[in-house]
């Protein structure tokens, strides 16, 4: 069971050593540099209790962070185009990966959650623009890793997940714990699998609306529409998805397409915040310049997409 309060204390003690020892201690000094720490400090701890009470309310109690995948390493790198011309090594960290094992029926259910301090929803549209990958790779690699070590068992990839790292402003309420009130606003966002034995697995209170994943019941006890839910054969899909676009990027660059396409998606585009603009220099009047618009599709229609994308390419 995860303790809060060691959390509470670990992130304190290490949030005074980074202040000791980042540019000298200077970005912490004065009274701005101090409320720049309790800030800092404050919204660390009020994760690390949030954590905690996700790792409570689930079954999933071997837990790895900050693991690196590639050649050379414990989890091997994602091996794309192998024997071609053109091979492909996928390498990457895996900010967390959470396991719960049925050791009755030989299954090891498998989770990964990647930290994010900005706004960050998972998008099955950008994804198959090629967008928003990191999270399927990050599942593929553990999965690999667990599916070679473990011969025999059945891996079942249980969800992917953002996890957000903020300060939600709560409504005060003198008889409320601040805690379970901030809870609901810290849910993890990204993709369940549908199946009931891991949703249960998630979170073993699951009733309604769940407060850790972004589930909620029907009264017959399947997820409703708005559940961010798929099924087992659709996260091997993604998996298969994932590796085809990004063994055609891997093409595009051997074969020298370096030309910018960023995404537009109405009238946001990912030039809006980006940092190399000036270097870029994408200018959508030249000529082979051009945004590519995001399509949105109808769920099931995307769904289909994926199935017939994979099978002409051989890869069901």
């Amino acid at each position: 069971v995860a303790d809060e309060e060691l959390g509470r204390r670990v992130v304190a003690e290490f949030a005074e050593k980074v202040a000791e020892d980042f540019q000298q201690g200077q970005l912490f000094e004065g009274p701005e540099g101090e409320y720049r720490l309790s800030r800092t400090r404050g919204i660390c701890e009020k994760t690390a209790v949030m954590v905690a009470r996700h790792i409570n309310q689930g079954k999933f109690r071997r837990f790895y962070f900050e693991m690196a995948f590639g050649r050379g390493r414990s989890i091997p790198a994602l091996e794309l185009n192998p024997g071609s011309d053109f091979p492909v090594y996928i390498e990457g960290r895996i900010d967390r990966i959470d396991l719960s094992e049925d050791r009755e029926h030989r299954v090891l259910y498998v989770k990964v959650t990647d930290y994010k301090t900005g706004m960050k929803k998972f998008d099955l549209n950008e994804f198959w623009a090629g967008e928003q990958m990191q999270l399927i790779v990050y599942m593929d690699a553990a999965s690999q890793m667990e599916e070679l070590a473990r011969r025999g068992e059945k891996i079942v990839c249980a969800g992917i997940f953002y996890y957000q790292m903020k300060d939600p402003v709560l409504k005060w309420d003198p008889y409320a714990d601040p805690d379970e009130d901030r809870l609901e606003d810290m849910k993890v966002d990204g993709l369940v699998n549908d199946d009931p034995e891991v949703l249960g697995r998630l979170d073993r209170n699951l009733q309604g609306k769940s407060r850790v994943i972004p589930v909620t019941l029907n009264k017959d006890g399947q997820p409703n529409s708005y559940s961010r839910t798929v099924n087992s054969e659709q996260m091997e899909l993604l998996r298969a998805r994932s590796r085809r676009k990004m063994a055609e990027l891997g093409k595009s660059v051997f074969e020298g397409e370096i030309s910018p396409s960023p995404l537009r998606d109405g009238t946001r585009t990912a030039c809006d915040y980006c940092l190399y603009r000036d270097v870029c220099r994408f200018d959508p009047s030249r000529e082979n310049m051009g945004y590519r618009d995001l399509k949105h599709w109808e769920k099931g229609a995307l769904w289909q997409a994926m199935r017939l994308s994979i099978q002409e390419n051989g890869e069901t």
